[in-house]
């Protein structure tokens, strides 16, 4: 997955633990497809858009 998203193994890692435990996205993986999969309905996605959309991506006080 994380080759397929351009990050590390790691960055990936690490965002599927935010997408799981912060934000509580009920993702698990498949064995047999080899891949990662949303296993509820979109409630979730509202909550979670709400949420990304409020946090801050960019850091603009910089103290000047």
């Amino acid at each position: 997955m994380a080759q397929r998203l351009g990050i590390s193994e790691r960055a990936w890692y690490y965002l599927l633990d935010q997408l799981r435990n912060d934000y509580g996205l009920p993702i698990l993986y498949c064995r047999f497809r080899c891949s990662y999969y949303y296993t509820d309905d979109a409630s979730h996605w509202e909550d979670f858009l709400q949420k990304f959309l409020n946090y801050p991506l960019y850091n603009t006080n910089w103290g000047w």
